[in-house]
């Protein structure tokens, strides 16, 4: 992804009015603070969807079932066959995956339909996981007043689970099927995208060492 600043200087970009030179620059510290938002909601809500799962792994681990998938897990990394324990994640995932519309994320490289699943949930659904146990209120909008989507996979032992993504500040969902990586700090339309611990999809800024 490129993330090199525009090859149009901002000086060139600037209106000749005073007026008109003044709402540009009121706009963008007006984007600066709604993203600067935005990725704060979606670290403070990962953060407490991250206790929420382990603690919902831990009490299916309890059951038979869970008790069962969790020992096959465990004797294929005890012997480093990662590769075996990668392939049963994926046939996990079509096993266990919730019903309902969904969008994916996926490596640079690796087909389209091969992206891990993130399953769409309601906001009802996240507050009744985490509020008041983890958080005391989920954000509903983000910094320029769009409403998040969510990500919970019922399945908390599959290989994509919780996320969360923003329309950016035009409102419009750039995809459903994302690749990791950075993009343009000023790209304010770009959706950032939080997913099982980590921004599937950020704002960098030029230069920046990648993550």
């Amino acid at each position: 992804e490129d993330v090199s600043p525009a090859s149009t200087s901002e000086e060139a970009t600037q209106p000749e009015n005073p007026v008109a030179r003044l709402a540009q620059s009121l706009a963008k510290v007006k984007d600066k603070e709604a993203l600067r938002q935005t990725v704060a909601d979606q670290r403070q809500v990962g953060i407490a969807m991250m206790s929420y799962m382990t603690d919902a792994v831990r009490a299916y681990a309890q059951t038979e079932e869970g008790a069962e998938r969790s020992k096959k897990r465990g004797e294929l990394a005890d012997r480093h066959k990662y590769r075996e324990l990668a392939a049963l994640g994926q046939e996990e995932s079509k096993q266990y995956q919730s019903p309902g519309p969904m969008w994916t994320v996926r490596k640079a490289g690796v087909a389209e339909d091969r992206g891990n699943p993130y399953t769409i949930v309601s906001y009802d659904r996240v507050v009744e996981a985490l509020v008041p146990k983890y958080l005391d209120e989920v954000p509903r909008v983000d910094g320029w007043g769009h409403p998040y989507e969510f990500a919970i996979n019922e399945d908390l032992l599959g290989i994509s689970v919780l996320g969360i993504r923003s329309p950016g500040r035009d409102g419009e969902f750039d995809t459903d099927d994302y690749v990791v990586g950075p993009y343009n700090l000023e790209a304010y339309d770009r959706d950032p995208v939080w997913v099982d611990g980590f921004f599937g999809r950020w704002p960098q800024k030029a230069g920046a060492p990648a993550r």
